[in-house]
């Protein structure tokens, strides 16, 4: 089968920046997130690491133009490789509805919303992995098959990196079993340069500090459990905490903090942060 234009150029890295992605916790990153950064979101459970990917999502399939607005999404394509069966396909679709209808000046019908939305979610391809040699496969045939017919996908997500990790390590108990998960890390590393992607990954906090406090210490920044190969991959790392809730709100709506961190090899420490909610529409950062 010949290759197109399209392809050609997507083979050869001719994919344009993913900007902030649509959060104003990467307006810092000068330039925009390029093809083969890889982003780190790491937090306990309940700190909004899946609700963030969905909206990096929703930013990067929306189209570019909607209404009156210009620069409403990407329009390019994202696979979305699940490990925890977290993904949540209503709650996209709802997020997508809001900004369609947002960007029409919340007077978009019915009809048009919903033909945007399935344009939107077009450009999605969703997988779910239960083991470690699952995902292996589905990195292989992703590398492989799909991402060559492909050349519009643009983002890749992974939502989480770790969720085979104690099995693996009850498993592999051998000395000679353990590079199975530098092999893992290449595999990550080789799809992301070859197709020229976006990574962007969610990551509990298995070892270390899990609570919300309220300063980040040098070993809550440089404590990880993951090889060295993955840390000399990962380009941006943030710390997901809970912050609280809005003053004066009887209701549930909590605060939530993001701290980009520094480089694993740095001691530099890092005490600016971004704070956000969610709400029905998506993530909201605070000024």
């Amino acid at each position: 089968m010949s290759e197109t234009a399209v392809q050609l150029f997507s083979r050869l890295g001719a994919k344009e920046s993913l900007g902030d992605a649509g959060l104003h916790m990467f307006s810092h990153i000068s330039g925009g997130l390029l093809p083969s950064d890889v982003v780190e979101l790491s937090g306990a459970e309940g700190t909004g690491k899946t609700e963030l990917l969905l909206n990096i999502v929703a930013y990067c399939i929306l189209p570019k133009v909607v209404g009156s607005n210009r620069n409403l999404g990407k329009e390019v394509e994202v696979v979305y490789v699940c490990t925890d069966y977290k993904f949540d396909l209503l709650r996209l679709v709802t997020v997508l509805e809001a900004k369609v209808n947002a960007a029409y000046g919340g007077g978009a019908c019915a009809v048009t919303v919903k033909e945007a939305v399935k344009s939107c979610l077009s450009r999605t391809y969703v997988t779910h992995c239960s083991s470690s040699s699952e995902l292996s496969a589905t990195l292989d045939f992703l590398r492989i098959t799909y991402l060559p017919r492909h050349p519009e996908v643009a983002a890749f997500v992974l939502d989480n990196v770790a969720s085979f990790y104690w099995m693996d390590k009850s498993r592999l108990s051998k000395p000679a079993d353990r590079p199975s998960l530098e092999l893992w890390v290449q595999s990550v590393s080789n799809l992301i340069r070859e197709h020229h992607l976006v990574l962007f990954v969610a990551k509990p906090l298995l070892i270390g500090r899990t609570d919300e406090a309220p300063h980040l210490t040098k070993s809550c920044i440089s404590d990880d459990f993951m090889c060295r190969q993955w840390r000399q991959l990962v380009k941006y790392r943030f710390l997901l905490q809970k912050a609280g809730k809005l003053p004066g709100n009887t209701q549930t709506d909590a605060i939530f903090r993001c701290t980009p961190l520094p480089p694993l090899h740095s001691s530099q420490p890092h005490t600016a942060y971004y704070t956000f909610t969610i709400k029905d529409s998506g993530v909201h950062f605070m000024p």
